[in-house]
């Protein structure tokens, strides 16, 4: 044999010794990845609530949710072979609580995964631990969205909650349609609604709109009534008037009295919108997830069908619920099946894993708050379309298209 001829062969021999060590490294990972686990092994999915306290009434309803969405996922088979292991601890409220909780979670019950919190007022510390323990989080509380380039650094935090992003794009793609042109607002005087007043500003010239005026109220009758009549003065086109869960029995005993025409935030909702008889000639817009206003979702949504099994396993007091309840339950529903979904879609059950998973394999995540797509830019990116838009006008109520 030619010593040309020697060389090609030995070069041919090391390329398939490369070629079957790639083979038998791929098999080796595929089998570990997808063989049946011995029994009673389980993945373990941490779950932070107030399950006592002053949230304990939302802590209850996003426990159910979970557990519900858990038997679901186990009743299927589970995720690989395993059964999903829901393992929760009660943070009554309290800030060093949830931390210590998210602690024994991660390294005493082995969670690959953290949902919570219960309080809005955790959701900044349970983001921080998150992202220096490097434990994939998804948010089930929380009204901002999650975005890369803004604020703190967000790479291991995820959402499945209804953001101001997605409400405001909503709201003023509708206006924009409307041909509205001067936008007027009130907003709560609260840190929450100031951050939400930068957005508004920001976004208002996107979608064709001037700001007349905008301004804050405080949580009595008074001041929102003198605030109203200011509104009205201003004579805009349409107006905001955003506020917390708090503010709404505050709301919707004032704005009967009301001249101009209102978007309210999804915070002040009401429980039973054909129970409200506005003035005639009154003219109301909401943007909400499906889960408030599940009787009216299209057949066309992404959630219709997930919105009406979650409600059918809920049970009949489903509809006794406040709002506020209602929500907690439908973004812990969200968050624990995002997160067996990231679970399955995983080349790998680690977190680092499960982060990528998240970020990459995950869209669209059809949800009963709307339809998710989260990406490496955005890690909550809830559609805008998938929000309903309702409309009221004088007593009647409809879902505008």
């Amino acid at each position: 044999m030619s010593r040309d001829n020697q060389t090609l062969l030995s070069v041919l021999l090391r390329s398939f010794r490369r070629f079957l060590a790639l083979m038998v490294s791929f098999l080796f990972v595929y089998s570990a990845a997808t063989m049946p686990v011995a029994a009673g092994q389980t993945w373990p999915i941490g779950v932070l609530l107030d399950l006592s306290g002053p949230g304990s009434m939302n802590g209850a309803a996003a426990f159910k949710a979970v557990r519900l969405a858990a038997e679901e996922v186990n009743i299927q088979g589970g995720i690989r072979g395993r059964q999903v292991q829901i393992v929760v601890f009660d943070t009554k409220g309290q800030a060093d609580l949830l931390l210590s909780g998210a602690r024994k979670l991660q390294h005493d019950q082995g969670a690959l995964i953290i949902l919570g919190p219960t309080a809005k007022e955790n959701v900044l510390p349970l983001r921080r631990y998150a992202e220096s323990s490097k434990i994939p989080l998804i948010l089930i509380q929380g009204i901002e969205p999650l975005l890369k380039s803004r604020g703190l650094k967000t790479k291991w935090t995820f959402s499945t909650t209804l953001n101001f992003d997605a409400e405001l794009k909503r709201l003023f793609s509708y206006f924009r349609r409307k041909q509205y042109e001067d936008l007027g607002g009130l907003l709560d005087n609260t840190p929450s609604s100031r951050k939400t007043a930068l957005w508004i500003r920001g976004y208002a010239p996107e979608y064709g709109l001037k700001i007349s005026c905008l301004g804050r109220f405080n949580s009595n009758r008074e001041d929102l009534l003198l605030k109203l009549g200011y509104l009205a003065r201003c004579e805009p086109d349409i107006a905001i008037l955003w506020a917390g869960w708090s503010a709404a029995p505050l709301v919707h005993s004032t704005i009967q009295r009301n001249e101009v025409p209102l978007a309210l935030s999804h915070q002040l909702f009401f429980n039973s919108p054909s129970a409200v008889t506005l003035p005639v000639g009154s003219l109301i817009y909401m943007a909400v997830p499906p889960v408030l206003y599940w009787e009216a979702v299209p057949r066309t949504s992404p959630s219709y069908f997930i919105t009406r099994r979650f409600v059918e396993s809920w049970g009949a007091d489903f509809q006794n619920m406040a709002p506020e309840q209602k929500l907690a339950a439908g973004q812990a529903w969200d968050g624990l099946r995002l997160a067996c979904r990231a679970m399955s879609a995983s080349y790998n059950i680690g977190r680092a894993a499960l982060r990528e998973s998240l970020e990459e394999k995950v869209a669209p995540f059809p949800g009963v708050t709307g339809l998710f797509s989260p990406d490496k830019r955005d890690h909550s990116r809830l559609s805008p379309k998938s929000l309903l838009l309702l409309r009221c006008m004088g007593s009647r109520w409809s879902v505008v298209k």
